[in-house]
């Protein structure tokens, strides 16, 4: 999976969400990295996510509003070297 800073720009696999603003979902537990598709397209990778932290978000009933409260405000976040990751 992509970490943040990396030089590859081959994507990782993610699992696509019944969400109205988020796409697909992709977590990498070694590095904590978070990996966001939104509806737009855009690709966002979020560091220092406990994997505790994307299991209540892939349980959440709107990935959406959970993300908003849960990721966005507590982990940095920067968009990813490529545009979108591959929904599974």
């Amino acid at each position: 999976m992509q970490h943040i800073g990396s030089n590859s720009t081959t994507p990782p696999s993610a699992l696509a969400v019944t969400s109205s603003a988020i796409a697909g979902l992709a977590y990498d537990p070694i590095r904590g990295t978070l990996h966001v598709q939104f509806r737009d397209g855009t690709t966002y990778q979020y560091v220092g996510v406990p994997l505790r932290v994307y299991e209540d978000l892939m349980q959440a009933e709107s990935k959406g509003a959970h993300f908003n409260r849960c990721v966005r405000p507590h982990y940095l976040g920067a968009p990813a070297r490529y545009r979108e990751i591959s929904l599974g």
